[in-house]
């Protein structure tokens, strides 16, 4: 298995056991994390500490294009532990250096932590923005009701009207019969 050394290199470590399925890169190019965040976060895990990672092309670029600092902090990688940060999983284990971020071990901490508040915000905001939705077309929903019922009311205050009115003319009519 590949792992960084202090200076950010890919180093290679070997283990006199055998490899399990779970050491063993990830064959499957171009796809995306699975739905589920804990098998998201084993697949994620495994990606970052294989081989294909350490040494994928878009990798090594965007560290080259950093000056192996952090953009952040400017920290180096003598200074502190450099990682490379997914601004986007679109092109999960396909990755352009434009999709990634050299950042050091804390400031990464900090922007994760900031991306994860960000995306709990904006699902809070969703499922609120769902709830006012159902609830503006439930209150539309029974001003309609309320408005079918007061109209078939007003239909029925008519009918009877004019059934009354029937009645008071036939009235007339026999009162002029019978007089």
């Amino acid at each position: 298995m590949t792992f960084p050394d202090a200076d950010g290199q890919p180093n290679v470590i070997t283990s006199a056991e055998p490899a399990s399925a779970d050491d063993m890169p990830i064959s499957t190019p171009c796809s995306e994390a699975p739905a589920e965040s804990a098998d998201r976060a084993s697949v994620y895990g495994r990606y970052i500490s294989s081989a294909a990672w350490q040494t994928s092309p878009a990798r090594l670029a965007e560290l080259e294009a950093s000056g192996h600092r952090c953009r952040l902090c400017f920290a180096s990688r003598r200074e502190a532990r450099l990682e490379v940060h997914h601004r986007t999983y679109r092109n999960f284990r396909c990755e352009a250096a434009e999709d990634l971020t050299t950042l050091c071990h804390p400031c990464h901490l900090g922007v994760t932590g900031m991306e994860r508040f960000r995306n709990c915000l904006l699902d809070s905001y969703k499922k609120l923005r769902d709830h006012e939705k159902k609830k503006k077309n439930l209150s539309r929903l029974k001003k309609k009701k309320k408005k079918k019922k007061k109209k078939k009311k007003k239909k029925k205050k008519k009918k009877k009207k004019k059934k009354k009115k029937k009645k008071k003319k036939k009235k007339k009519a026999n009162d002029k019969r019978n007089t």
